[in-house]
């Protein structure tokens, strides 16, 4: 884990922790998460999670690609 900052991991652990308490609050589930929970989870699974080697650069479309595809589309205009 020593591509990501602490302080964004840390701050990310209390977004998430947030977001999963308010959740349960809303669906009536009894259980709160800690930043401290999230970001144990996290740390001790950091090497679960694209442990090998891989590269996403073939999966998506180029910019040149979107341009393209977009440049055969009409423009209808504004909607509105």
């Amino acid at each position: 884990m020593s591509n990501v900052k602490i302080s964004e991991l840390e701050s990310a652990a209390a977004l998430l922790s947030t977001w999963l308490s308010e959740w349960a609050d809303e669906n009536n589930k009894n259980f709160k998460v800690t930043p401290a929970q999230v970001l144990a989870f996290i740390e001790s699974n950091a090497t679960a999670f694209a442990a090998a080697i891989h590269d996403h650069d073939d999966r998506y479309y180029t910019k040149s690609e979107i341009d393209a595809l977009l440049a055969g589309l009409v423009d209808f205009g504004d909607p509105t």
